[in-house]
Formats: structure tokens, sequence, C-alpha cells
């Protein structure tokens, strides 16, 4: 009842996680519970006091039992066996609701967990017991399938079964009610869970529901994905479903940027986006040297770089080694693939207009191949002459009265100076006084995107509460000593 909710969550420590969530208005005593489990969850992992364990057990040990959250432990696939203990536990005292047990893919060897998903659903349950008894225990084993088990990628490697929805035809007649749903799909996910947890309900378990994902880190603080290469990592972070599903709340005018900046605001949270390009060198860079100028009347910002170091994925998304013609035929999307190139320069326009007071009625940008006269080869690409070894990508910002007043040139290819070009990142400005800087070689993407995004971590912690760009932080800059002691102390999660 509410009354029990109340109960529950105005005694557990002293009401302290309970006075936070109130600060957001709640229509039902049901909804503010739901949003007390996710923070003291949350609280636990980060470490905070209002955790369900004051911030000492995180994620290992994040457990709320009067909500019927059981502990986590360090036994992989131990929740298997429980969960199905817990589901037996209610069909045999006659209890309604349903268990659900979140197991990582690599536990799915694990003896302990074959035999869950065989108890759930033996033979008897359907065959021998009374019929007030009768069917499949409620248990959903949602199988969180992020790729890897420590340092092993479950599917062609350290498992057998290929997909883990397939274990479903191992163990029962109706497979387990087995589905793989995309992970990065939140709204599939809410949907899929809907129509399983009434299955389990109805005595029709148990469910198995494999859920794609992938670990975008390490098993641990010591793992450096060396089992794995960085363009992998990078094509699923380029599908990262936090973003993405922002942006379709707001395609889908389900809500503005300016509604989810007001939520971030309100709940405390700090966003920033930001990188090596797009976040520094073709607009904060440009923005940095106006600083120096009276007037400003046309800025180029041009970057020419490698793709050399890149690996496959990178190598097809930008269409190297493949001819001029399917070239144009994928950029009008009639190609047997897509190409991608270089994402970010209408933020980066939109960005350099907003620092210096710049409208810019009309953005524009394009891409053309760069097509080789002699075979290139790369350490994962190859361009034999007269195809396609890279990207000229172009972006053009027009102020009200039709003059181009921002351009941005970005050429991008597999071994450049074979051909004689040098790579480097360039900043022209014309003004009062004109700026020209070159630096060649180029800045190495890889590493400066990765120094960007943890150098700008004390920044944003200090930051007021809602959406950032690099205009309203300080200058990033490299930190040598600890970070921790370029944190606000009010700031600190631990203090």
């Amino acid at each position: 009842s509410d009354d029990e909710l109340m109960k529950i969550m105005s005694s557990f420590l002293d009401g302290k996680c309970l006075k936070v969530v109130e600060k957001q208005p709640h229509a039902t005593v049901k909804d503010l519970a739901i949003d007390f489990l996710l923070y003291g969850a949350m609280a636990e992992i980060f470490a905070r006091e209002t955790g369900f364990n004051r911030g000492l057990g995180g994620s290992m040990h994040t457990f709320f039992t009067p909500f019927g959250i059981y502990p986590n432990n360090a036994i992989v696939g131990g929740s298997g066996t429980i969960a199905m203990g817990a589901a037996l536990y209610k069909r045999v005292n006659r209890k309604p609701g349903v268990v659900m047990a979140n197991i990582g893919d690599g536990a799915l060897g694990r003896g302990p967990v074959l035999e869950a998903l065989n108890m759930a659903g033996m033979g008897q349950l359907t065959e021998l017991w009374s019929d007030e008894m009768k069917g499949g225990l409620p248990v959903i084993f949602s199988i969180f399938n992020n790729q890897y088990g420590m340092g092993g990628q479950t599917r062609g490697e350290t498992m057998a079964y290929d997909f883990p929805a397939r274990l479903g035809a191992g163990f029962n007649p109706n497979q387990m009610n087995a589905e793989r749903v995309d992970g990065f799909n939140p709204l599939a996910v809410i949907e899929a869970f809907g129509r399983k947890k009434k299955i389990a309900e109805e005595g029709k378990g148990p469910v198995l529901i494999d859920i794609v994902t992938y670990r975008f880190c390490g098993h641990s603080p010591s793992d450096s994905s060396s089992y794995r290469t960085q363009e992998e990592i990078n094509a699923w972070k380029a599908q990262d479903p936090i973003p993405a599903y922002r942006q379709q709340l707001i395609d889908a005018g389900v809500a503005t940027e300016e509604e989810l900046d007001k939520i971030a605001k309100a709940t405390g949270v700090s966003i920033l986006g930001t990188g090596i390009n797009p976040g520094l060198i073709m607009d904060l860079l440009v923005l940095i040297w106006t600083g120096c100028m009276e007037d400003v009347e046309h800025i180029v910002s041009r970057r020419v770089n490698s793709l050399s170091p890149f690996g496959p994925a990178v190598m097809s998304e930008q269409g190297i080694g493949i001819t001029k013609e399917e070239f144009y035929l994928r950029k009008e999307g009639k190609g047997s693939g897509h190409l991608s190139g270089h994402v970010g320069f209408a933020e980066s326009v939109g960005m350099i207009a907003d620092g210096i007071g710049w409208d810019v009625a009309k953005f524009t940008q394009d891409m053309e191949p760069i097509v080789t006269d002699v075979d290139r080869k790369s350490p994962y690409g190859f361009a034999a002459a007269g195809n396609v070894a890279g990207v000229a990508m172009k972006a053009w910002g027009y102020d009200k009265d039709g003059q181009c007043i921002i351009e941005m040139d970005h050429p991008q290819q597999i071994e450049p100076e074979q051909v004689g070009v040098k790579t480097g990142d360039y900043v022209i400005i014309k003004g009062t006084p004109n700026v020209n800087m070159v630096n060649s070689p180029e800045i190495d993407g890889g590493i400066g995107t990765i120094a960007m995004c943890a150098n700008m971590i004390p920044q944003v912690i200090n930051a007021n509460p809602g959406l950032h760009t690099m205009l309203t932080l300080p200058v990033p800059r490299a930190i040598m000593g600890d970070m921790r002691d370029r944190i606000d102390p009010e700031k600190k999660i631990v203090k």
C-alpha cells in the first residue's frame, strides 16, 4: 500500500534518501518509490552517503531488500540460482509477483546458471504439480549480452551458443519464451519486458531475454581492453544510446532541448560533449585566436589528417578502396554501404558563431572523394590507383546577406605523405590583425580526444548544472597533478 511504501522510505536512513527524491514532483507514491529505488542505487554506485549502503558497498553491493532487491555477490552468475529459488518460493507459497535475474553473457557457461535455467522450467512444474500450482516458474532471466566476459569474447570464442537466446531451445518446449532485444533502444527493452512479465505472471515461464548491448570499458580498472581494437569500441560508442535517445525525444517532439536542459539543471546534472574535433581544433581554438583581434571578417578552419592509424570500421565508413562511382552512389544513399565522413561541422560552425556574436543564417556541407593516382596501403586499408583513398569534407556558414563568413575544410585520407600531402591544423582569420596559425603535423586525434575528455572532468564537476559547451567552461588544460585537487570541495562526492 501507499502507507507501507512511505513508511519504508521515510524510515530508511532517517529519510535522507527520501528527502532528495521528494524535491521532484511525483503524481503517485508508486512513482516516488520508483525514483527512490533508482536514486538509492545510483547514489550507492557513486559512493554517496544517501546510497542504500551509505556509499560504502558500491555497485557490487547495491541492494534494498524492503523493495525485493536482493544483494549482489562476487559469484559470477550467482543471481541465477537465487532468482530461481525466490521464484520457487513464490510458487510454493502462492505469492504473486515476478522475479528477475540480471546475468552477464559471460556467466552463461557457469554450471549454477545452467542449473537454474533448467530447474525454472523442469517438467514436473507443468506435468505433475496440482492445477493451482502448475506452470513454469515466474522468473525472467535478463541476459546483459555485452559481448565479453572478462577478457574473452563470448560469441565465437568462449561460448558455444553463438547467441544467448538460443539457449532457451535446450531447456523446455516453449524455448523459455526467448527473445533478442536491442539493448541500445530503451523503448524496445521496456516493451519487451512488458510482454514477458505478463507471460511469467500467467504461469507460462520461465523467460529468457537476450539484451544486446556493449561494454565500453574493461572488466575492471586494470583491464586495458588489449583483446579488442579501439575501432570496435568507437563503432559501438558511435551508437551510444544516451545521446541518441535524447535526440530521438527532441526529433519526436516529446521534449525540446530547453526542456531537457531544465531537467538536467533541476536534478543537479552537468553535461558536456567534447573531443579533439569538435571540441578543440576546428572551433574552440579558432575562438581563442579571435581573442587578440579587434574585428573579424572571415574564418577558415582546416584540419588535414591521416586515416592510416585507424582500423577496418573507419576504412569502411570513409569508403577507402571503393570506386569513385560507388562513392557517389553511397553519398546519395543508393550504394551498398554508407559514408559518414566527418560528423560535427554544424556544431563547430554554430559554436564559433555564438562565441563571437555572428548570426549564421544558412549552413551547408558536402563531401567529395579523394581519388589516388597510386596504390596506397595502410595497416587496415588499401586503395588501388584510381579508387578512393579518403574523403574531403567541407562546410560553409553564411550571414543573412548570403556572404560566406565561416569555412570548414577537413580532408582525411590514408597515407597522405605518400603523395606529398602534409598533415596539419590550420586557422586562417581575416580581420584586424590577421591570424594565420599552422601546426604540422596534425595533433593526434585518438590521444587528443581521450585527453580532452579526461582533462575536462574537473571543469564539468565544478560547473553549474545543465547542458554545457566548450564556451561555457574554463579553457581546457593538461592536469599534471592530482585531479581531485582541481575539484571544488563542495562538489566532491566523497568529502
